[in-house]
């Protein structure tokens, strides 16, 4: 039998995980961080839960505010993730809710949005906000999990 030789010939292009999700399993903790994402964009929300899921964490979505409220009511998170603009309840009506209802989970609550954080700051003066920008690379997220870890 002959020899194949692919001296010279280019090598397949693979395309690479980001170093911060290998391996899954030192970023797996006993107790996964139960994150709840809320944007009414579905690739937005899919985008999160898959990294989210990568990072060791259980995921669950909410198309909007409103739903999100609701599943505060049956369900606990550790940190939730809530866009800014969206129809209907908004973030920043999402956030008065909390403040009426569960203030406890201001602290853990994680603005997203296009818009620049200065804007965002300007809607709620005063208050505590911790925002981050879109896109989102992996490696922030993979930041905001190991900071939410010791949160715990």
């Amino acid at each position: 039998m002959g020899r194949l030789s692919l001296a010279g010939a280019p090598a397949p292009a693979v395309p690479s995980c980001p170093p911060s999700v290998l391996p899954i399993t030192e970023h797996v903790t006993d107790k996964a961080l139960r994150v709840l994402v809320v944007d009414d964009d579905p690739a937005v929300a899919s985008y999160f839960e898959d990294c989210l899921v990568l990072e060791g964490c259980d995921v669950a979505t909410a198309g909007d505010a409103s739903t999100a409220l609701a599943k505060l009511e049956s369900d606990t998170y550790d940190v939730m993730i809530c866009d800014i603009t969206m129809p209907g309840l908004d973030g920043v009506a999402f956030y008065g809710r909390l403040a009426e209802k569960r203030p406890d989970l201001l602290r853990r609550l994680v603005f997203i949005s296009g818009r620049p954080s200065s804007e965002i700051k300007a809607l709620l003066p005063g208050q505590p906000l911790r925002i981050v920008e879109k896109p989102v690379p992996v490696r922030v997220i993979t930041a905001l999990v190991e900071e939410w870890r010791t949160w715990s």
